[in-house]
């Protein structure tokens, strides 16, 4: 039978099966099951409520829409000082199709504007997008601080612009430059460290494309086109410390750089005894962003924190599995909408999933993440938190109770997406990732 990474074998169109291994169950005896299964259609998406949308904008936003459908999703504000109106609606049972018809909506309804998407009013913008790698579609509406910001213009390659914001000619100077016959507008958006470099200048056909493609691949740049319908061309320098996001609309050429943030130099990554380290998903909105920043030891990572509830996360050393939520080999729903934290009782971490070292709470239960309580001495760190809350709100915590620190440098951690061991669509995040040598 030939294999679907996201379901199992293939027995016949909507029919799959897959085998598993069961070791609680019937403990301490150890059963392998089959599941043959089919999936039902989607049913049909009705109206959202806007009262959310039009509460966080403050006035009916939502009948200057085409009208919005779907049966999963979440309104979410996330305003900051540069975009005082943030508001987005992430819709959890949209597809890629489902993006490019409200999109279509949109153009037949609205003005554009090339910069900052349909207008819906002076300084207030919506666009609709689908994210492949979270498989959600989603809308954005938006207003920038202080108004369209104001680009500079260079009747060349802004090459002294980009030197300045990597900080000097040896990081700028891996960029190629490109020619065109009009100017180059540049500007500088963004906070913290998603701070991002525009440029755009006008150029009549989609070649443009295939020069500046050709011109970083001849200095060694990777680029990748397999987003390319979402975002465009997607480059990393040869020492990935540059990003660049490229495209041709309508007649112009769009370069958005970001600079890879990095720590300070460090050589080791201690994590003391009795702490804890963190890792979220940067869209959650169980914390505030004040929140976040009054923590350490906590790293966004969205490829681990991705998961539902029938995926299994590994903690490893030195690339052994020591510690497992979840059995490997089955897909269904252990933990779904819930949070796991480790039993008081539990000092050992085990590469075999035990349910009972494990108390479940309500979802969205957060109160204790970053935190964690043992009776004993640990052999070796330990997971001690699994949330698989709403929407984005998904964390992994892992705890130090070894009586001494211990340097994460060579411990990894795993999601396994589906309980599938060997697939595509598996991460791996590496600690020492984060060290800047």
């Amino acid at each position: 039978l030939q294999l679907d990474d996201a379901n199992g074998y293939v027995i016949q169109d909507n029919l799959y099966v897959f085998i598993y291994l069961d070791d609680e169950t019937y403990a301490p005896d150890a059963v392998f099951g089959l599941n043959i299964y089919s999936m039902a259609e989607a049913s049909e998406k009705e109206e959202i409520d806007p009262a959310g949308l039009n509460a966080i904008l403050g006035f009916d936003v939502y009948s200057s829409l085409p009208k919005i459908y779907s049966n999963d999703y979440e309104v979410s504000d996330e305003s900051s000082d540069d975009y005082p109106v943030d508001a987005y609606v992430y819709l959890w049972d949209w597809v890629s199709s489902d993006a490019v018809a409200y999109d279509t909506e949109l153009a037949l309804s609205l003005d554009y504007d090339s910069e900052y998407g349909y207008i819906i009013e002076d300084d207030l913008y919506v666009f609709a997008n689908y994210d492949s790698t979270y498989g959600l579609g989603y809308i954005n509406i938006y207003s920038v601080g202080g108004g369209s910001v104001e680009p500079e213009v260079s009747d060349v390659w802004p090459a002294d612009a980009i030197n300045a914001f990597f900080g000097g000619a040896e990081i700028g100077g891996l960029v190629p430059s490109f020619t065109s016959e009009a100017d180059f507008s540049y500007y500088i958006t963004g906070e913290d460290d998603y701070v991002e470099l525009i440029i755009y200048t006008d150029y009549a056909t989609v070649d443009g494309e295939d020069v500046y493609v050709a011109a970083l691949e001849a200095a060694g740049w990777v680029v990748d086109d397999s987003a390319y319908d979402y975002v465009g061309y997607v480059a990393n320098d040869p020492d990935e410390q540059i990003s660049l996001i490229f495209y041709w609309y309508d007649g112009v050429i769009y370069w958005s750089f970001m600079s890879f943030y990095h720590e300070e130099e460090q050589e080791d990554l201690l994590l003391e005894d009795g702490e804890t380290v963190v890792l979220y998903n940067s869209a959650q909105t169980a914390f505030s962003a004040a929140e976040l920043e009054s923590k350490s030891e906590w790293y966004a990572n969205n490829d681990i924190c991705n998961f539902n509830g029938n995926d299994q996360i590994a903690l490893s050393n030195n690339g052994v599995v020591i510690d497992m939520v979840g059995v490997l080999g089955n897909s269904s729903d252990f933990a779904k909408d819930t949070t796991l934290v480790r039993n008081a009782s539990v000092s050992s971490p085990s590469a075999t999933y035990n349910a009972s070292e494990w108390t479940s709470s309500a979802k969205d239960t957060v109160s204790n993440v970053g935190s964690h309580t043992m009776d004993g001495i640990a052999s070796d760190l330990i997971i001690s938190e699994y949330v698989e809350g709403g929407g984005f709100n998904k964390f992994i915590e892992i705890y130090n109770g070894t009586g001494e620190a211990i340097d994460l440098v060579n411990y990894a951690v795993t999601l396994y997406v589906n309980g599938v061991a060997e697939s595509p669509n598996n991460k791996t995040f590496e600690f020492s990732s984060l060290l800047v040598i």
